[in-house]
């Protein structure tokens, strides 16, 4: 029985797991929590976010599944940076200034200025704009908020609410 719960939804993901780009624009502060993940799990800001978006779209019994059937694309642990799918600018030691906070202020999240381009498989882009679409969202917006919501939980996270106008500028 146990066997049969670790086989996922029987769900196909079709495509390449990086063949198309997405950028999420992110505030600073979350883009360092990234940076910081992406480090201690040996793995690049791409693949930490694939991981993410995959585990936001389909779950994690289906990752479980795709992982135990040897498809590690979308783990987010201990990828080979050999293959970094991205540009990465080099790091700039930190200014001398007040400690960085563990957690960034929630003040700061509503101004995302970092942008993270990522490649997912075309049907995952095509699932979030599905997603955004039925929200009324932009892409851009969906996926910074489900980044962002697995990143810092829910509590933390201003709630996705719908613009005015029903699509973010």
């Amino acid at each position: 029985m146990s066997q049969f719960l670790l086989d996922g939804t029987g769900r196909q993901f079709a495509g390449a797991a990086s063949e198309v780009p997405l950028t999420v624009w992110l505030p600073e502060s979350v883009e360092r929590i990234v940076e910081a993940l992406a480090d201690a799990r040996e793995t690049t800001r791409s693949a930490l976010i694939r991981h993410i978006l995959f585990r936001h779209l389909y779950g994690t019994f289906d990752l479980h599944a795709l992982i135990k059937r040897g498809n590690h694309d979308y783990s987010g642990w201990h990828q080979s940076r050999a293959t970094v799918l991205f540009s990465r600018s080099s790091k700039v030691p930190p200014e001398a200034g007040p400690p960085v906070q563990n957690l960034p202020n929630v003040a700061d999240l509503s101004h995302s200025v970092a942008n993270l381009k990522v490649f997912v498989s075309a049907q995952i882009k095509q699932d979030l704009a599905d997603l955004a679409a039925a929200r009324r969202l932009l892409l851009s917006a969906y996926a910074r908020h489900a980044v962002m919501t697995d990143l810092l939980g829910q509590t933390a996270v201003l709630p996705l609410a719908q613009p005015p106008d029903g699509l973010d500028q």
